[in-house]
């Protein structure tokens, strides 16, 4: 995926679930280069509304889901021949307050996308974050062992 320009439309497809877009620029600069439709969400288990697309140093797909849903939001994962998977589902519940912690609020963030994600220079840590209550994950591999 060298040299690909990714995007992703969070409403797209004929069922508004989401695309995953991959441009490839013309190496002779010749064409225009090529637009494909990698992923098209046919519904939502397959993704909900991704967005804020990171590749990973090996070519790796990760999105972060744009909706609300009360299970848990998602990060997903795409394997090369463009098919998705859950890497990792929002499961904030804080029931009672933190100590130390005045600024959160007690509460139900399940349903708080994932945002941000992306990986260090080393390509050893992915970094996500879920917008309220306002966390960052650290996330380490073994990357080698899987499409990410």
């Amino acid at each position: 995926h060298a040299g690909s320009i990714w995007y992703v439309d969070a409403s797209g497809g004929a069922d508004g679930n989401g695309v995953v877009w991959r441009y490839e620029p013309d190496p002779d600069e010749t064409r225009g280069g090529t637009l494909e439709a990698f992923f098209v969400s046919a519904d939502a288990p397959g993704a909900d509304n991704p967005d804020n697309i990171t590749l990973s140093p090996r070519g790796g797909i990760v999105c972060c889901e744009d909706n609300t849903n009360p299970e848990g939001t998602r990060l997903l994962g795409f394997t090369r021949d463009g098919a998705s998977f859950e890497f990792a589902r929002n499961r904030i519940l804080i029931e009672s307050a933190l100590p130390g912690r005045p600024a959160i609020a007690p509460g139900n963030y399940r349903g708080v996308e994932f945002c941000g994600a992306c990986f260090d220079p080393t390509g050893r840590w992915l970094f996500v974050n879920v917008q309220r209550p306002g966390v960052t994950f650290a996330i380490s591999g073994p990357w080698a062992r899987g499409p990410l």
